[in-house]
């Protein structure tokens, strides 16, 4: 009959190369990691946009025997969004126009 440190040994070596318990500690470090992926989905994000947009255009489209119009179209948006909303902050446009 074998010994004690026998048994124990032969219990150690099976325990460390067992494919269902690699499998099982894999899949445990897995569910770990996810748990911390989705843990950044409770913070708040921030997010924004600018664009610029120049345009000419003759005095005639605005109904004047001007020469023409410079003007400058300015967009910007900035949305905020967290786990229980999502709406825009703060949209706006604003334009100018100047002769030339």
């Amino acid at each position: 009959m074998p010994s004690s440190d026998e048994r124990l040994s032969a219990v150690e070596r099976a325990l460390a190369n067992s494919p269902t318990l690699e499998s099982a500690q894999a899949a445990l470090r897995q569910a770990n990691e996810n748990t911390s992926a989705e843990r950044g989905s409770y913070y708040p994000s921030v997010s924004g946009t600018y664009q610029g947009q120049r345009q000419k255009a003759s005095g005639a489209a605005f109904g004047t025997q001007a020469g023409s119009f410079l003007y400058t179209l300015n967009s910007a948006s900035v949305t905020r969004s967290s786990p229980n909303a999502m709406q825009p902050v703060w949209a706006g446009a604003s334009s100018a126009v100047s002769r030339s």
